[in-house]
C-alpha cells in the first residue's frame, strides 16, 4: 500500500521503510484542528475539560507522596516505620486496583461509556478518603482517651485508621486515573492528537503540583500548629478540585465523541486521499481499504495477547523507571532537607518552609518547560530518542551534587531541583507517550495496558519506600546515596531500556499504529 502525505501540502509523510517508530516527521496536525480538516469531534471546551479531568487528583498525589510520610511520621507521631506502611497499603491497593479496574474498563460499555462510570467512582471514593487521611484519627478522637503528649492510646485502632484509609484513597484514585488515560484512545484515532492531549494533562499536572506548593507555602507560613496545616491544605485543594471533575463528568461526552472520531477518521483518510491520488483506480483503493480493515483487526489484543509482547514489558520498564525518579524524589525531598541540609522541623512548631519552596522550584521548572518548550524539543529533533538523552543528562548532572551539599551552602538544593525538574518532565512526557504508541490503535485493551503499567510502578515505588522508611529515611549518610543515586540510576535505565525498545520493537509498534500517527 502506497504512503500519502497527510493534510496540507506542507505536512511530511510518515517514513514507513523507516525502523524507527520514535521518529516523528510532524505527528499531526495541531491541538486545535486547522484549515477544516479533523481527525475527531473534540471542540476546545471538550479538550479543556479532559485537561482538567486529573486535576484534583494531581493535588491529592502532590501532597501524597510529598507530604504523607512527613505528615505521618512528625505530626501525626507515627515514626517512619508505621507510616511507611500506612503507605504501602496505599501503594498496594492502588497497584491491584489499577489492574483490576483496567480490565474491568475494556469490559464495561454504559450509555456515558467505558472510561467515565469508573471516573465518577473514583472521584467519589477519593473525596472522603483523602481529606480524613490528612488529619487526626477521627475514631480515636472519639472513643480513645490521649496520653500526655496528647496522643491516642489505642494504637491498634489509630494503625488501622492510617492503613485502611490510603488504601481506599488510593482504589480510588487508581480508577480516576486508569479511565483519565484510557479515554484519550477513545477520544481520538490520530496519534498526534493523543500526544498533545497527553502533552496538555501533563502540563496541567505540573501547574496542579505548582499550585498546590504555593498554597502549602501560604498555609505553613500562617498556621503554627502543622496538623491544622495540612487539614486546610486538603480542605482548599478539594474546594478546588472537586468542580473542575465536574467539569470533565459533564462536558466529555464520551460516547459521542468516540463515535465522531471514527466517522471523522474515516472522512479524513478518504478525503486526504483523494487529494493525494487523483488517478483514483479502484482495485488499488479496494486493496488499500482491505489491508486497512486488516491492520485494523490485527490491532486489538487480549490481555494473553500484550503478556506475550516484549514491547509490553521493555516499555513498562521505562516507565517504571521514570515513576521511581519522580515519586522517590517526592518523597525522600523534606526528609533530606530537615536531615542532611538542617531544615528542623520540631514538635510544636511550624513545618519549616522549606519543604514546600524546594518542590515549588523544581515544578516551576517543569511546568513551563513542558508547557513551553517541550513539544518544540520534540519537533526540532523529529524523534523522542533524543530528546529522552538530553533528560537523562539533566537529571544526572543535577543529581549528583545531591551527594555533597552541606547547611553550608543549602541554597544550591534550589539550582539542582530547577535543571533536574526539568529532566523529570521530559522523561515523564516521553514515557507516557510511549504507552500510547505501545498500544496504538487497539481501543479495547488499552485500559489492561495502562493499568498493568500503573501496577508495576505502584508496586517497585511502595515496597522501596517502605525498605527505606523502615531503615535510613532519617539517616543523613544514607540519604544523600538515596537522594543522588536513586533518580541517577532511574534515569540511565530508563534511556538504555527505551534504546532497546527503539532497537528490536520499533518496527513492530509502528506497524500497528503508524496510520494513527498522521
Amino acid at each position: 500500500m502506497s504512503q500519502r502525505s497527510i493534510g496540507s501540502p506542507k505536512n511530511k509523510k510518515i517514513n514507513q521503510n523507516s525502523n524507527d517508530f520514535y521518529e516523528m516527521e510532524n505527528e499531526g496536525e495541531p491541538l486545535i484542528p486547522q484549515g477544516g480538516l479533523v481527525r475527531d469531534g473534540m471542540s476546545l471546551i471538550n479538550i479543556a475539560a479532559y485537561g482538567v479531568a486529573h486535576v484534583y487528583n494531581d493535588f491529592c498525589a502532590t501532597l501524597w507522596f510529598m507530604y504523607l510520610l512527613y505528615f505521618l511520621t512528625y505530626p501525626v507521631g507515627l515514626g517512619p516505620g508505621n507510616a511507611s506502611l500506612a503507605l504501602l497499603s496505599g501503594q498496594i491497593a492502588d497497584g491491584l486496583a489499577t489492574n483490576i479496574v483496567g480490565l474491568l474498563i475494556d469490559k464495561t460499555n454504559t450509555r456515558i461509556g467505558k472510561n467515565k462510570p469508573w471516573y465518577i467512582f473514583g472521584f467519589v471514593l477519593v473525596l472522603p478518603t483523602f481529606i480524613l487521611t490528612f488529619n487526626t484519627c477521627i475514631l480515636c478522637d472519639l472513643f480513645c482517651d490521649k496520653d500526655n503528649d496528647d496522643r491516642p492510646t489505642c494504637k491498634g485502632l489509630e494503625m488501622a485508621y492510617f492503613i485502611i484509609l490510603p488504601a481506599l484513597f488510593n482504589i480510588g484514585w487508581a480508577a480516576v486515573q486508569i479511565s483519565t488515560m484510557a479515554v484519550v484512545v477513545s477520544l481520538s484515532l490520530s496519534q498526534g492528537r493523543r500526544d498533545r492531549l497527553v502533552s496538555l494533562r501533563n502540563g496541567f499536572t505540573y501547574a496542579s503540583n505548582l499550585f498546590a506548593l504555593v498554597v502549602a507555602i501560604i498555609f505553613i507560613l500562617l498556621v503554627s500548629n502543622q496538623i491544622w496545616t495540612f487539614r486546610f491544605l486538603a480542605w482548599t485543594l478539594t474546594a478546588i478540585g472537586v468542580p473542575l471533575c465536574l467539569f470533565f463528568v459533564f462536558l466529555v461526552p464520551e460516547v459521542r465523541l468516540a463515535k465522531e472520531a471514527i466517522s471523522y477518521d474515516k472522512e479524513y483518510r478518504k478525503v486526504n486521499g483523494e487529494k493525494e491520488d487523483n488517478t483514483g483506480e479502484e482495485e488499488s483503493e479496494s486493496e488499500e481499504h482491505s489491508e486497512e480493515s486488516s491492520d485494523k483487526t490485527k490491532a486489538q489484543k487480549t490481555w494473553k495477547d500484550w503478556l506475550k509482547s516484549g514491547a509490553f514489558y521493555v516499555h513498562a520498564i521505562v516507565y517504571t523507571f521514570t515513576r521511581m525518579a519522580v515519586n522517590v524524589t517526592m518523597t525522600l525531598t523534606p526528609f533530606y532537607l530537615i536531615h542532611v541540609l538542617g531544615f528542623k522541623s520540631e514538635e510544636g512548631e511550624p513545618a519549616p518552609p522549606e519543604i514546600a519552596t524546594v518542590p515549588l522550584v523544581s515544578y516551576s521548572c517543569s511546568m513551563i518547560f513542558s508547557l513551553l518548550f517541550y513539544n518544540r524539543l520534540v519537533s526540532a529533533f523529529g524523534n523522542r530518542l533524543h530528546p529522552l538523552f538530553i533528560g537523562t543528562v539533566l537529571v544526572v548532572g543535577s543529581s549528583i551534587p545531591f551527594f555533597f551539599m552541606k547547611p553550608s551552602f543549602s541554597w544550591l538544593v534550589y539550582v539542582t531541583v530547577g535543571f533536574q525538574g526539568v529532566g523529570l518532565a521530559i522523561m515523564l512526557n516521553i514515557a507516557t507517550s510511549l504507552i500510547s504508541d505501545v498500544i496504538g490503535n487497539d481501543d479495547q485493551s488499552s485500559a489492561f495496558v495502562y493499568g498493568t503499567y500503573s501496577l508495576c510502578d505502584k508496586f517497585v515505588n511502595g515496597f522501596l519506600l517502605v525498605a527505606i522508611g523502615n531503615t535510613v529515611i532519617e539517616n543523613a549518610t544514607w540519604l544523600r546515596w538515596l537522594s543522588s543515586g536513586l533518580p541517577l540510576v532511574s534515569s540511565i535505565a530508563t534511556f538504555l531500556f527505551a534504546m532497546i525498545g527503539k532497537i528490536y520493537y520499533a518496527d513492530k509498534m509502528r506497524k500497528v499504529s503508524v496510520k494513527n500517527r498522521k
